[in-house]
């Protein structure tokens, strides 16, 4: 989601003085730039975001919206949605036939993005349109964010760009680019259990 961060920038700056880094006067826009960037490097290594999408927000506030789905039936008795924690089930039509709020209600979700109860039938077209997500996100995501923005932002100011990947860096403007998926060990065994095809945080 543009501008919005798992991790705050006087989190961040806190986190960069804490790791030993005698510059205390970055611009606030490159603290912005290493968060996004580091939230796009987590979401990519997980295959999945952590903000929470719902059709329950409501201006001024502003979210991702409710997920929409669409799956092939395979003739069993669940489904099994890609988004998850699995929050709510709006709508759900089968082949076009919209299930009513009662035959919705039937149904069992799990957390993990599983809904059984009825039977789906095989070749049917199922579109889902569901709430799920993270009122707030992991703890782990953000100690993961921070971790990983700070650690870019020194390694960017020292110029170690063979160890960091660094592609590409401007030092007046404090402009940093990364190559993607260039996540450090204890980053990815922090992150391992929010990977997509693993059990549910």
């Amino acid at each position: 989601m543009p501008n919005q961060t798992y991790a705050t920038i006087s989190e961040l700056q806190a986190r960069i003085t804490l790791d030993g880094s005698p510059d205390t006067g970055i611009p606030e826009a490159t603290l912005q730039q290493l968060l996004e960037q580091a939230g796009g490097e987590i979401e990519a290594h997980c295959r999945r975001d952590f903000w929470l999408h719902t059709n329950l927000y409501e201006p001024p506030l502003a979210g991702p919206g409710p997920c929409k789905e669409t799956l092939i039936g395979r003739g069993t008795e669940f489904i099994l949605l890609k988004a998850y924690p699995l929050i709510s089930l709006i709508s759900l039509k089968i082949d076009g036939g919209e299930l009513s709020a009662t035959e919705r209600a039937a149904l069992n979700l799990e957390s993990y993005g599983r809904v059984w109860g009825r039977t789906f039938p095989r070749g049917a077209r199922i579109e889902a349109e569901y709430a799920a997500g993270y009122e707030t996100p992991p703890a782990a995501v953000k100690e993961a964010c921070l971790r990983f923005a700070s650690r870019k932002y020194r390694l960017a100011r020292t110029r170690e760009r063979v160890a960091s990947g660094v592609r590409s860096e401007t030092m007046e403007g404090y402009s940093v680019t990364f190559d993607p998926l260039n996540v450090d060990r204890d980053v990815a065994v922090l992150l391992k259990p929010l990977v997509r095809g693993r059990a549910a945080a």
